[in-house]
């Protein structure tokens, strides 16, 4: 069985040793229909939080699953088939989209930069040098605003409003994030939270701004092929613009047929700091998108997760490893180490390489450090990922 894991300041050597050695594979794994631990959900839920386990403790835990009645393996490819024209097209309406009456056709025609994807070496050129390959990133920098596109999908924006509240007109864009210039307040995970805060223009609660960001996630056209995956917000900091205002730092990850790929924790200002996985060099394959509000009824910036590929499944399981199964592989894999406050059980697609493996998530914390634990649905395989 694989464990990826590096060995934390709460670790030892003998510890290390332990877990390597203590999670054997041939132990039976129980397994159920989707549509059986779906239906049951609520009730495995409650046994989960009524059993006591030596090293977890799942009484302050958040649950889900997804309406779902089966759930499958993936695979991943780059979109493609449009021209560079094709993707300037598009390009050249999404800047009309996002930054409505600002630029002309002609400063678009001479500021819009064609980078080769399939060759990191070469330079930027406008779209009447550029040499045809299927895969073109555009970009477009100016003093008002940044956006770009990669991998045929739109990636970021940026219309400096941020930048100008902040006394910063006129400096190129600095593609950050709210949450990188501004004092985190706090951070949400539940996105029905009424919770109001006074953004620029008025109040706007937390549910209110997050349905704004979802509903804009479906309906703005990011890219000229189909996508596979939607996008959802899933948590936001709240983040002190100063003069009594603030602003809403959402985070946003895929979502395939209901279920979420992974994200981690992403807590104001500290951002994803994910221990390098050095015993099988298996690393973790997630960065999650985000989308800043400082008006009630205006995203000013987003960057999209960096998974922007079309999927494939490529095995579908009508049954799964049960919730209770995977606890237990959980618990046994840590035994003799440490003892771990679990904060959420989750369903999620966990990326790798070009492909997805679906997992039941363990988001635990022990001595300040956040251990994403997973195990797979079918194989019973664990994985670990400390976010120190």
């Amino acid at each position: 069985m694989k464990k990826i894991f590096r060995i934390a300041a709460l670790l030892t050597i003998c510890c290390l040793v332990t877990m390597l050695s203590g999670c054997g594979s041939d132990e039976a794994l129980d397994y159920a229909p989707v549509t059986e631990i779906r239906e049951n959900f609520l009730q495995s839920v409650e046994e989960l939080k009524a059993c006591k386990f030596d090293n977890l403790d799942f009484s302050d835990a958040d649950f889900s699953f997804p309406e779902i009645d089966s759930i499958s393996e993936l695979s991943f490819s780059q979109y493609s088939g449009k021209s560079a024209q094709e993707i300037y097209d598009f390009f050249s309406s999404s800047i009309d989209t996002l930054m409505p009456g600002k630029f002309s056709d002609e400063q678009k025609l001479n500021e819009i930069r064609f980078y080769d994807g399939k060759n990191p070496d070469g330079k930027y050129q406008t779209i009447k040098e550029y040499t045809l390959t299927d895969n073109p990133y555009p970009s477009f920098e100016t003093n008002d605003c940044f956006i770009d596109m990669q991998f045929g999908v739109l990636r970021w924006f940026d219309n400096a409003d941020l930048m100008r509240r902040c006394g910063e007109e006129g400096k190129p864009i600095m593609r950050t994030m709210i949450s990188d210039k501004c004092y985190a307040k706090d951070f949400i995970t539940d996105m029905n939270c009424t919770d109001k805060y006074e953004l620029t223009d008025g109040e706007m609660s937390i549910k209110d701004a997050a349905e704004f960001v979802n509903n804009y996630l479906q309906t703005m056209n990011f890219s000229p092929y189909e996508l596979s995956a939607r996008k959802k917000a899933v948590s936001v900091n709240i983040v002190n613009i100063g003069e009594g205002k603030y602003g809403y730092n959402f985070i946003i990850t895929p979502e395939y047929k209901k279920v979420l790929f992974d994200y981690p924790e992403m807590n104001g200002n500290s951002g994803v700091r994910l221990a390098p996985n050095d015993y099988d060099n298996r690393k973790y394959d997630v960065m999650p998108g985000q989308i800043d509000m400082i008006e009630t009824d205006k995203i000013y910036h987003f960057i999209l997760p960096a998974f922007n590929l079309s999927i494939e499944e490529t095995k579908t399981y009508d049954s799964i490893i049960t919730p209770e199964c995977a606890a237990k592989k959980v618990s046994k894999f840590y035994s003799g180490t440490m003892s771990f406050y679990v904060k959420r059980v989750q369903a999620v697609y966990l990326p790798y390489g070009d492909t997805a493996e679906p997992c039941w998530k363990f988001l635990m914390n022990c001595g300040g450090s956040l251990y994403n634990t997973f195990v797979n649905m079918h194989t019973g395989e664990v994985y670990v990922y400390i976010q120190e």
